[in-house]
């Protein structure tokens, strides 16, 4: 099942994330939670797996019955825990509004993935530059950037 969520091709990891949502594809419903977890652990696949989220989430909040499923929280930690940027955190603060009444279970944890952001964002203005130049520093070439 993690084979498919490590490709770099959109277009699979899309097809894939499609097939979360429909046991008829082979992936079993108390599986399909895995398929989004992973895709969002691939370094393309995390953009593809949460903008998959918020397009689908009508058919992902049905599917997994938002009021008593943990998988939904799984999938936000999965997709949100590394979010270190204002963007990054202002679309998931306006994900949650928009569907605050449908959350369920998973809004506890899709309001400490805010804090989390919030707490990544202050590591990287603390630290980033640090980081980057010693970097600069210490790898071999002419000049290191992020």
């Amino acid at each position: 099942m993690a084979a498919l969520a490590c490709s770099s091709e959109v277009w699979i990891l899309e097809r894939y994330l499609e097939m979360a949502l429909n046991e008829e594809s082979g992936v079993r419903k108390q599986d399909g939670y895995r398929v989004i977890v992973g895709v969002s652990r691939n370094i393309v696949g995390r953009y593809v797996a949460w903008n998959w989220i918020r397009q689908n989430w009508g058919a992902l909040s049905a599917y997994y019955d938002t009021a008593i499923s943990s998988s939904v929280g799984r999938i936000i930690t999965a997709v949100a825990s590394d979010f270190n940027t204002e963007f990054e955190l202002s679309e998931l603060q306006a994900f949650i509004s928009d569907h605050e009444d449908e959350l369920g279970s998973a809004a506890r944890v899709a309001n400490q993935m805010v804090e989390g952001a919030k707490s990544n964002i202050d590591w990287m203005a603390q630290h980033y530059q640090t980081i980057v130049s010693w970097l600069g520093e210490n790898l071999p070439g002419d000049s290191y950037s992020l």
